[in-house]
């Protein structure tokens, strides 16, 4: 099975958006507002749903922070786009069946918890991006 994963990285008052997986093999380990990309959907319209699901804030993705790949089992390939996103409106709320916690994180603190990140590189990598300003354009991934 094919899989694409997009989501974004929310930043507020040098903050970061992480929510706590509550179902599956993830249980307890904390990623960004993301998930899979719907069949018949755009990868950025995805990103926006799943934060807004996730979250409960309605997002403008501005940029790419980064692309990753990896391979499930040893057989499914799966990538994962991550965006710079802006919240336009919206207050914090998640499906606790889904998701058991959301919460903003420093840059520092997010550090301090990289064994508790159901994939610590692409966040990490994405935030020294973000630090630095790295932000791809969104015409980085063309839409034909």
């Amino acid at each position: 099975m094919n899989r694409i994963i997009a989501g974004t990285i929310l930043e507020n008052d040098g903050k970061i958006l992480l929510v706590k997986e509550n179902q599956n093999r993830d249980k307890g380990k904390w990623w960004i507002p993301a998930g899979g990309v719907d069949e018949g959907e755009l990868i950025e319209e995805g990103a926006i749903r799943e934060t807004f699901e996730e979250s409960g804030f309605n997002v403008k993705i501005s940029g790419i922070l980064c692309i990753y790949n990896k391979v499930l089992g040893g057989v499914d390939p799966l990538i994962g786009i991550i965006y710079k996103g802006q919240i336009i409106e919206g207050e914090l709320r998640f499906d606790s069946g889904e998701i058991a916690e959301a919460k903003w994180f420093s840059y520092d603190e997010i550090f301090s918890i990289k064994d508790e990140l159901r994939n610590p590189l692409p966040i990490l990598k994405c935030i020294e991006m973000l630090k630095k300003g790295n932000v791809l354009p969104l015409d980085t991934i063309l839409k034909i």
